[in-house]
């Protein structure tokens, strides 16, 4: 099964509906836990659009597809293979929304796959630091996928961010 059968989500302006009724997604649920004040708004628009970019690579590195790496990109999707060849991970299903009808909310998660043979729920980021707000989203979209697919399997449980970095590492921090 992929995904929630009643949930649709509109990606241009980023509303899920569930069930024929608008519900908030994680992100608007967290965004109180999380203080952009004080960044000036040029600057949040351009660590967004950059974030937009990397995942783009990330998504065509998964398709096994050649892509020429813009150089301020090239140190993160660096960081996304080495993470991929060293904890052997094995995507099952990337940016597929889900739903928990249970609590009325919908995310979609950037990976749900095998990290070193253990199904796992990962959050990546390319931000400096992890925020703690992350285990929040991560917890949640567990929660949303294991009512989604039927899977509450412990595996399915298992939940980290992944911090893409600058310098071609990654730090992956289980929640």
């Amino acid at each position: 099964r992929r995904g929630n059968v009643n949930l649709s989500f509109d990606a241009e302006r980023h509303i899920y509906t569930l069930n024929g009724k608008r519900v908030p997604s994680v992100t608007e649920i967290i965004r109180p836990l999380v203080s952009f004040d004080g960044v000036p708004v040029e600057v949040l628009a351009r660590k967004r659009e950059f974030g937009i970019q990397v995942h783009a690579a990330i998504q065509t590195d998964l398709r096994d597809e050649e892509f020429e790496i813009d150089e301020e990109i090239g140190p993160y999707c660096d960081a996304w293979r080495r993470f991929r060849r060293e904890k052997r991970f094995a995507p099952r299903y990337t940016e597929v929304p889900f739903a928990s009808e249970k609590y009325g909310f919908a995310c979609t998660p950037d990976f749900i796959g095998l990290v070193e043979d253990v199904h796992a729920v990962i959050e990546w980021k390319t931000s400096f630091a992890l925020h703690p707000a992350t285990a929040i989203q991560t917890a949640a979209q567990a929660q949303a996928f294991a009512e989604s697919s039927g899977d509450t399997s412990p595996g399915s449980k298992n939940r980290f961010a992944l911090q893409l970095r600058a310098d071609g590492t990654y730090r992956l921090e289980q929640h």
